[in-house]
């Protein structure tokens, strides 16, 4: 129950707007004007639409309804992750609460939940496949890629863990042979059958196909591609913004996922000799991915809830649940459970009904929109990253000079992203790139360095202030032709 305040979110919603609209996909960029030419791929289109759809719902319930329908997509994707393992509810139910707990700041109203809850699906298939060889749920996978490929650019997540997964499982194979070699008798060690690696691996290809059916075919994987493997966009977004940045101790989020951590070891350490060699393995790789960047923190929370609850049951058998199930847990659970609605609640009533303080709340510009609606200015802007998502929402009438879709762009020797740094840095050439790009004027944070730079060029001059940004205007450009 949160206003949502995410950076992108505006150009998302805008996006589903045009495609409603339309009926049809982009052939450029239609909301930037730096970068109209480029082949912009929506790959999170339905998504797109949906968040459009719940947002038309009103000012207040459109916005709640969007944070409540992510809310239950992220509750539902730790939920599976901790089903995914056969034992007791209340060990899955504690497993997919604390890994809820650790990533609750991350996630959010954002299409990456999407990515969450299918690979949170996709872990419930696989594990119960191999519990139960017979199971008909691994039959759905490929449906899963195909609905997850128009939801998402996270699906490739998806057809990793299944390459993945497989590989493991033929690990575990080999390792069984190797000791039954070694001892010269049979191991118990159970394994999946012949048939079930065929079919295994004929799912897997299908849902590879599967992956193609969207609407830009094998072009989805150029996103990919420039997202996670470019070097110069990965690059990029890897130092400059805040999501893709590795994860740090310095940070809260940091150390409670630290204090987690430790604890598992310790859980770990006790269980040693009943090690699952699958779950080890897929979470010591998601343990890279998830510290890679704290986007990507919450994939390893959902591929370590299952080892979780296998660890939980084997050491403590019936013990835990007992305790759990007792009055006074249950009690306090509930108090808490209160305490914490009540402040959600009040905190929505004071910015729900309010879209100015929503903004205040998110350092977003609602007052310079509402001025610039009164006084609209000719020509381009330039304006920060960070707005540029709540720019194309709530300020269509102009394009913008970036927003967050951006930061891995790049066409023919063009990437707007470093431009806009080397604007923002006032690094050398930044006053001819205002020029090339045709820049009359300027509307970012009266804090950061260009404001400061550009309010003492003889050249340009401040004509708005507020709490937030400032707008500093071209001498000449707004004069009348």
């Amino acid at each position: 129950m949160r206003i949502p305040l995410d950076p992108d979110l505006g150009w998302h919603l805008r996006s589903g707007q045009y495609l409603w609209e339309n009926k049809a996909f982009a052939e450029g960029d239609p909301f930037s004007y730096t970068f109209s030419e480029y082949p912009w791929i929506a790959h999170e289109w339905v998504t797109d639409l949906m968040l459009y759809g719940l947002n038309s719902l009103g000012a207040t319930a459109g916005p709640v309804a969007m944070t409540a329908v992510f809310a239950l997509f992220a509750t539902l994707a730790f939920y599976l992750a901790g089903k995914s393992f056969p034992a007791r509810k209340e060990y899955q139910l504690i497993a997919s609460l604390l890994a809820l707990l650790v990533s609750i700041t991350i996630i959010g109203t954002r299409p990456q939940v999407i990515s969450m809850l299918g690979l949170g699906l996709l872990f419930f298939i696989l594990y119960r496949f191999r519990s139960n060889q017979r199971s008909k749920l691994i039959y759905f996978t490929p449906l899963l890629l195909l609905a997850w490929v128009n939801l998402h650019g996270g699906f490739s997540f998806g057809l990793f863990v299944l390459a993945l997964f497989f590989a493991v499982e033929l690990l575990r194979v080999a390792i069984k042979k190797t000791i039954e070699r070694i001892k010269k008798k049979e191991v118990h060690f159970r394994i999946l059958s012949k048939v079930s690696f065929i079919k295994l691996a004929i799912i897997g290809v299908v849902s590879g196909l599967a992956t193609l059916v969207n609407p830009y075919g094998i072009r989805i994987y150029h996103e990919i591609y420039y997202t996670l493997i470019n070097t110069t966009g990965a690059a990029e977004i890897r130092h400059n913004i805040g999501e893709w940045t590795p994860v740090h101790l310095s940070h809260d989020m940091g150390r409670q996922l630290f204090i987690y951590l430790i604890l598992f070891a310790i859980l770990l350490l006790f269980s040693l000799k009943k090690i699952d060699i699958t779950h080890l393995v897929i979470t010591i790789v998601f343990l890279f991915i998830g510290m890679s960047s704290w986007r990507h923190m919450p994939l390893l929370m959902l591929a370590i809830t299952p080892f979780w609850v296998a660890i939980a049951q084997t050491l403590t058998g019936h013990t835990l649940a007992k305790i759990i199930r007792k009055k006074y847990i249950i009690i306090i659970f509930v108090i808490a459970l209160v305490i914490i609605c009540r402040q959600q609640v009040t905190a929505l009533m004071e910015l729900g009904i309010d879209p100015a303080k929503a903004a205040e709340k998110g350092r977003y510009p609602y007052d310079v929109i509402q001025y610039l609606k009164a006084n609209p200015l000719k020509g381009e802007m330039y304006n920060e990253y960070n707005h540029g998502g709540y720019l194309v929402w709530n300020y269509p009438e102009k394009k913008v000079f970036i927003d967050g879709r951006m930061a891995i762009w790049e066409l023919d020797g063009k990437n707007v992203y470093n431009d806009w740094q080397t604007i923002g840095e006032c690094e050398e050439g930044y006053l001819e790139l205002l020029d090339q790009y045709n820049v009359d004027w300027i509307m970012v944070r009266w804090q950061l360095k260009l404001a400061n730079t550009m309010s003492r060029n003889d050249d340009w001059e401040e004509i708005y202030r507020d709490e937030i940004v400032s707008i500093i205007i071209r001498k000449g450009s707004q004069d009348e032709d």
